[in-house]
């Protein structure tokens, strides 16, 4: 590494910091990434930030050196020192979710053992991500404002605070982030920090799902069939569940398959209703197991098969659920 710096000192130390990084950018828009990391490089030991932050970005994605978390994350830290608003976000994200592994290269844990010992996993790190997350978020970056949102209303690793979550939410959602349309919703409709409106949650659940956010669908088809701050309405429902289902949401998948085998908002269809219950249980939802369940045991609509029904109750082998349920209620 050494020998490194000192080459690219020797080859760009004439020139100003800004000019390198410049340079740097041309290079990696050249897809000359070997290129651009030694020009970032020399002007990121010069103090440039973006050059820092670009540093890390070439060692978190493999892009011109062998991809390396802990190498990434020392100069997103040195980036984000300075004020760096998209290397602040990265840490926040790499510190709640963990980052680890290099991609295809190395052949062993042994090898990376001796290459690497300091390793190549972030751990998850709950009060450096919050404090990355808020640094972001001051400086106006809208997915930290969403991020600090989320983690104030989950509680993961902090104490909830529905106040600060709806704050922040808030922010990010009167400027069009639809994670944060989605949330901030969520905590209206469910009183979280305050009285249910779920008048107001339903014109943030629109906000989100007209910017395509599947689950923002689910929530409008739930308020829908139940007449949630705004008039009960079978059809809306379905149309809402019917584009959460289709972007692959498994609660909306089932939602639609019950609205099917009961002929609410649609004529009743049991054929319907199965490949929708089966496409939500396939992706490991309880409720759409029980329901395949009771379908093919009653023999509602298709052959009573006890066998198939079995699979169901217990859990199909693929799935990431254990078994839903060991009594048999009549759900349909």
């Amino acid at each position: 590494m050494r020998q490194v710096l000192g080459a690219a000192k020797r080859l760009f130390g004439r020139n100003k910091p800004e000019d390198v990084y410049e340079r740097g950018l041309k290079a990696y828009e050249r897809g000359q990434h070997k290129s651009a990391f030694d020009l970032w490089l020399a002007a990121a030991r010069d103090g440039h930030a973006e050059a820092q932050y670009r540093i890390g970005r070439l060692y978190d994605l493999g892009e011109g050196v062998l991809r390396n978390a802990v190498d990434a994350v020392g100069w997103y830290v040195q980036a984000a020192e300075q004020g760096n608003r998209d290397a602040q976000v990265r840490l926040a994200e790499m510190y709640y979710y963990g980052s680890g592994g290099a991609k295809g290269a190395i052949p062993s844990d042994a090898v990376l053992e001796m290459l690497f010992p300091n390793g190549l996993k972030i751990e998850q790190n709950y009060e450096e991500a919050l404090r990355w997350a808020r640094a972001a978020a001051e400086q106006g970056a809208v997915v930290a404002q969403a991020m600090l949102g989320y983690m104030y209303a989950s509680g993961f690793g902090i104490t909830p605070d529905y106040q600060e979550a709806e704050i922040w939410y808030r922010r990010a959602a009167e400027q069009g982030s639809a994670p944060a349309q989605l949330g901030l919703g969520t905590l209206l409709a469910g009183g979280y920090g305050g009285a249910p409106d779920p008048e107001t949650a339903h014109g943030w659940f629109q906000k989100a799902a007209e910017q395509g956010n599947a689950m923002a669908w689910y929530y409008l088809g739930s308020q829908y069939t139940a007449g949630l701050g705004v008039e009960q309405d079978s059809e809306k429902a379905m149309e809402c569940y019917r584009k959460a289902a289709e972007a692959g949401t498994a609660a909306a998948q089932r939602a639609l398959g019950m609205l099917y085998a009961r002929g609410v908002g649609v004529p009743r269809s049991i054929e319907q209703a199965e490949t929708w219950l089966r496409k939500a249980a396939v992706q490991g939802d309880a409720e759409a197991m029980i329901l395949l369940g009771e379908l093919h045991s009653r023999g509602d609509g298709v052959q009573p098969n006890l066998f198939e029904a079995a699979i169901w109750y217990r859990g199909p082998p693929n799935s990431a659920t254990a078994a839903p349920s060991t009594s048999l209620p009549r759900c349909i």
